[in-house]
Order: C-alpha cells, then sequence, then structure tokens
C-alpha cells in the first residue's frame, strides 16, 4: 500500500477541521484543533502538507486515521488560516514545519515521507513505498 490520492474537501471551523466527502458532502473526520500538534509543508513546489494530530489526546475517529495529508494550491492560506484559529480555541502558536522529510503516523504506524524532486515533470505525484517509508516524487 502506499499513499493513494483521493479527492476531499478541508474545511477549517473555530473549533475544528472536518474532512469532507465533496459529492454528498457527508463529514468523513472531525478533529477538534486543540488536538492538531503541527503542521508539516514539504519545502518543494508541490502543494504538499500535513495535519499531525497529538497522539496522546486522539479521539477514537482520528486513532483509526492518524495524521492527515494534504494537497492543495492554496497551503499558505490553508495553513495561516489554521494557526489562527488554533491560536483562537487554544491561546497557543500552531508549529509549522517547512521540511521534505517527515514522520507521520498513518493508521496507528509512524512511517517516514520523503518528498522528492523529479528530474522531469510529472502529471501526478508518484508514491514509492520502501518498508516503513514512503518517497513521493513531484
Amino acid at each position: 500500500m502506499c499513499l493513494q490520492a483521493r479527492e476531499k474537501l478541508l474545511v477549517i471551523t473555530g473549533l475544528s477541521f472536518m474532512v469532507l466527502d465533496p459529492k454528498s458532502m457527508k463529514p468523513l473526520y472531525r478533529v477538534p484543533l486543540t488536538d492538531l500538534q503541527k503542521v508539516s509543508v514539504s519545502q518543494l513546489s508541490d502543494d504538499f502538507f500535513i495535519f499531525h494530530v497529538a497522539s496522546g489526546r486522539m479521539n477514537e475517529q482520528s486513532l483509526k486515521k492518524g495524521d492527515y495529508i494534504f494537497q492543495n494550491h492554496h497551503v499558505i492560506e490553508l495553513v495561516t488560516k489554521t494557526a489562527r484559529a488554533v491560536r483562537q480555541v487554544g491561546n497557543r502558536s500552531l508549529p509549522v514545519s517547512v521540511v521534505n522529510r517527515v514522520e507521520a503516523n498513518l493508521m496507528s504506524k509512524v512511517v517516514q515521507i520523503e518528498f522528492q524532486s523529479s528530474p522531469h515533470p510529472l502529471p501526478r505525484p508518484i508514491c514509492r513505498r520502501k518498508g516503513p517509508r514512503f518517497e513521493v516524487s513531484v
């Protein structure tokens, strides 16, 4: 299994972030902003970012899912809005890391994700799994 891209809607509210099915608008996941530990953003121009959920305070739904990996052309705006919402609800700063290699909790397993620039333009990211490591070429 490798990372599979699926179209979803990300909604940031004053108290949580939600992932919705784009066709039915049905909420798939709802995570309180107080459970958002940090955000990691790829250094490449690939529009990837990861919401890291605090493992010690995960609710049952979040525990099953783990961290959330997104790809969106509006990374800066989404991270800024999320950081503002976290500051308002929790009176704390949201750490943001800009990195190409990051650990993530996916389905209760800690994996290493490495974002790499491909020497040739790709129509979509290519993911290769090497044990507990994912290489995402963009």
